[in-house]
């Protein structure tokens, strides 16, 4: 299967983080639904620090616009490249952006190679092997065990 061939069933709710302080995640059910691929074994993140946050941790409404046109372009272009958008996570003063796809193509490079997307803001870019989709299932998913945190935090 093919990354744009996914069924789109974003879906959001709210969470909490294990210091108690609020988050907010967007993910496709459709990836759930579809599980792991074989193409696609590996966790890619992208983490973009905020600008303008809540006291909350989450973001201001401008905050939220950059991003949201932000996500539109990077999700475009990752997903003609191969890449699964799996799901957006706020939190912290932070956006976590993750997708399933090869671990040989560097989702860096081809965000690069397509047009620089952003200069105003760093982005940090990691990594893991998951061919069972465990990110999803068991962290990003609604009936996951335990709070939410940044992916990075816990590794």
């Amino acid at each position: 299967m093919r990354a744009n061939q996914v069924p789109q069933a974003w879906q959001m709710y709210q969470a909490e983080t294990e210091d108690g302080r609020s988050a907010s995640v967007l993910y496709n059910r459709g990836l759930v639904d579809v599980g792991p691929q074989p193409k696609a074994p590996h966790l890619h993140l992208m983490n973009v620090d905020m600008v303008e946050q809540g006291e909350d941790g989450l973001a201001s409404k401008t905050e939220a616009a950059w991003f949201y046109e932000f996500e539109d372009e990077v999700i475009d272009v990752a997903e003609d490249a191969g890449f699964f958008p799996l799901s957006r996570v706020c939190s912290n003063g932070r956006w976590e952006l993750s997708f399933y796809g090869s671990p040989t193509e560097s989702l860096a490079e081809v965000l690069l190679d397509a047009r620089p997307i952003v200069r105003e803001r760093e982005i940090e870019f990691s990594g893991e092997s998951d061919p069972e989709w465990k990110y999803l299932h068991e962290y990003i998913a609604p009936d996951r065990p335990q709070p939410l945190t940044q992916k990075d935090e816990a590794a």
